[in-house]
C-alpha cells in the first residue's frame, strides 16, 4: 500500500497509533543513540477480559481471534523496533490455542521472535 501510495503521490500511514506517540517517538531516539547500551530483549503483552461469545472478536469471517484483534499491536510495536535490532524479526516458534467451540479462531498467541542482533 505504502508502495501504490508514493505512485499516487498520497501519504499513506499505518493505523496504528502507537507509532505516532510521542513515547514511541522517544523511545526510538533513545535506542538509536545507544543512550541505553544495546537492545537485549523485548517483550510485550496484551490482555482483556474475554468477550461475550457473540462478540465479533470471534467471528470466523471477519478473520476473528486473539492474534488478529490484540497481538497486531504487539507484533508491530516490536517489529517498528527492527531497525534498531539488526532487521527483521525471524520467528523461532509460536503457539496458540482455539476459543472452545470456534474452531479456526485463536483465543490466545504465543511467540518467540529473534532480531538479528540478538542470534
Amino acid at each position: 500500500m505504502q508502495d501504490e501510495g508514493k505512485r499516487a503521490g498520497v501519504k499513506v500511514v499505518h493505523g496504528f497509533r502507537h507509532l505516532y506517540h510521542p513515547v514511541t517517538k522517544r523511545l526510538h531516539e533513545l535506542g538509536a543513540s545507544g543512550e541505553l547500551g544495546e537492545m537485549e530483549r523485548v517483550e510485550t503483552l496484551v490482555m482483556i477480559p474475554p468477550p461475550p461469545p457473540e462478540d465479533r472478536r470471534w467471528s470466523v469471517p471477519l478473520a476473528g481471534g486473539a492474534l488478529m484483534d490484540l497481538g497486531c499491536y504487539s507484533l508491530h510495536a516490536i517489529r517498528a523496533m527492527a531497525p534498531l535490532a539488526g532487521g527483521n524479526l525471524t520467528l523461532i516458534n509460536a503457539r496458540g490455542g482455539e476459543r472452545t467451540g470456534l474452531p479456526g479462531v485463536d483465543e490466545w498467541v504465543d511467540a518467540d521472535l529473534v532480531y538479528p542482533s540478538f542470534s
